[in-house]
Parts: structure tokens; C-alpha cells; sequence
């Protein structure tokens, strides 16, 4: 999979795989979706993107059941089935000095993120989508929960477009997408 990364282009978001695949929410429990669900965060991720409207302005007013009711819904549906493919080795290990320097801090050295510092990427269904637009606009334009989500606990990711060239962010983002046991294809600095 090659995607462009380049800044300049027009801001598109992909959706990730809702199904319990391992590219998908497998990692997720019934109860983690429900909290994403009624507040944005969860252990697992934070809203961004038109995610934030979808929360804020409709899933948050749900009663617990109904929201409840959506995440077994989710955890019952088929895995959906991906094709054997990561980043080589070669090309994730590029992005590694990156991830040390702009993500370590806040994702942990084993991906797994912290309580107060950052949401995990390893097993991130964001991470491994198979249109890999989100996370490229999550490393370009940090997260931007609205205020009425907002959660103390994790730290605001920063935006990253003015400091990381659209090299570096494919290469970070193929360090994410090949690390910790994440499956997906590579993307591309090419515009």
C-alpha cells in the first residue's frame, strides 16, 4: 500500500476496521467501547477528527445501555480478514529515530502509551487502518478534542506539520505500522 503523505494535500480521514480483527478493535473490551463512546477516551484511544461531532453531538447523549448495547454489537461481528502484509523491516527501523525523539515520551518505547502520557499505538486500529489518512493527520495536526470531551488524562499531542518534512512522517508513520506486532502496509512521502 502506498499512500501519499504530502502536507499540502486536501485533509481526508479514514475510518478504521470495526470489526474484532486484529488491524481492528480484537484489543478492545465491550467496556472500553462504551466509555469511547459516552466520553471520547478510553484505554485504548482518544477522539480526533470528525470523531469528535460524532461523539459530542450524538453518541455522548445515549443512554449507558444503548452504548452498551453498540460496542457488543461491534465485539459480535466476523473479523474481517487482511492480507499478509507490514512494513519491511528495513523501512520501519527509518522511522525509529523520529518516534524516539517527537513520540516516545508521550507512547511509551513499547508503544503501549501511559496513563497520563498518551494513548497506545501498538495494536492501534488507527495505527494499522488500511487507509492509513487518519494516522497521517494525527501526526500532522495533533489531536483536537473539543472542549466538552476534554480528558486530563492524557497529555495533547502536538501537530507536527511545521516540524517533521512528509519524509519524516512516513517514515514514523511506517515505524508505527511496523512495530510492536502492528500489521500494515507502508506509506509513502511521494506526492
Amino acid at each position: 500500500l502506498q499512500v501519499a503523505v504530502g502536507k499540502d494535500h486536501a485533509r481526508r480521514w479514514s475510518a478504521v476496521d470495526l470489526t474484532p480483527s486484529g488491524q481492528g478493535l480484537r484489543s478492545w473490551s465491550v467496556a472500553e467501547l462504551t466509555q469511547y463512546f459516552q466520553t471520547g477516551v478510553s484505554a485504548r484511544a482518544g477522539t480526533f477528527g470528525p470523531m469528535n461531532e460524532v461523539i459530542a453531538n450524538s453518541l455522548s447523549a445515549l443512554t449507558p445501555e444503548d452504548l452498551r448495547a453498540m460496542a457488543v454489537y461491534l465485539k459480535s461481528l466476523p473479523p474481517r480478514a487482511y492480507p499478509d502484509e507490514t512494513v519491511a523491516p528495513r523501512l520501519a527501523s527509518e522511522g525509529a529515530p523520529i518516534y524516539k525523539a517527537r513520540c516516545q515520551k508521550c507512547h511509551g518505547s513499547s508503544g503501549r502509551g501511559g496513563m497520563f502520557s498518551g494513548p497506545p499505538v501498538a495494536g492501534s486500529a488507527i495505527v494499522q487502518a488500511e487507509d492509513p489518512a487518519s494516522l497521517i493527520n494525527i501526526i500532522l495536526h495533533g489531536s483536537d478534542a473539543p472542549k466538552a470531551l476534554a480528558s486530563e488524562s492524557w497529555e495533547t499531542m502536538p501537530a507536527y506539520a511545521d516540524v517533521l518534512d512528509d519524509a519524516q512522517v512516513a517514515a514514523v508513520g511506517n515505524y508505527l505500522r511496523g512495530s510492536w506486532g502492528n500489521r500494515a502496509g507502508a506509506v509513502s512521502s511521494a506526492s
